[in-house]
């Protein structure tokens, strides 16, 4: 069953060992390349350095009720976590992006990620201009995105 990533986000995150509720994310990162919830963002900090996350395969399932991990040392301070930090420094987020073709045609902007139970990105939907609240959104599967760099995502006519 496919999850909305921004029902993903409401969430409350809990520990297992401790019984500890850690509240809910300020946001995640998908990574463009495996098209999978690589970290969730506990606390941003006003640099990125000073963030507190959790990667993704700490994360025994994302369908549940709430986002449960192990215990508290699955918090990492994103300075002393070099794969995390890379991510966050690209600064990536889907929500938002442009969508185009090889070509240069838009095909709009990606206005909902669909996960499965363990993070991995199953869909885009794209909604075009403001015709998009009328229209249905346009389907774009991860293999079919090809590129998704800091302005624009291309993906396979």
């Amino acid at each position: 069953m496919a999850l909305k990533v921004k029902k993903i986000l409401k969430k409350e995150i809990v520990t297992v060992a401790e019984g500890r509720a850690l509240g809910k994310m300020t946001d995640l990162r998908i990574d463009p390349e495996t098209h999978r919830i690589t970290v969730l963002i506990l606390a941003a900090g006003s640099v990125h350095d000073s963030s507190i996350l959790i990667h993704a395969s700490a994360v025994r399932s994302f369908e549940a009720d709430k986002i449960a991990i192990d215990d508290l040392d699955a918090l990492k301070i994103a300075a002393r976590d070099e794969s995390a930090l890379e991510i966050l420094n690209r600064g990536i987020h889907f929500r938002g992006r442009e969508v185009m073709t090889k070509t240069g045609q838009k095909l709009g902007k990606v206005k909902e990620v669909m996960v499965d139970a363990q993070g991995v990105v199953t869909e885009y939907r794209l909604r075009k201009g403001l015709r998009g609240i009328l229209l249905p959104a346009a389907k774009v599967s991860p293999a079919d995105l090809g590129t998704a760099g800091g302005e624009v995502a291309v993906a396979d006519e």
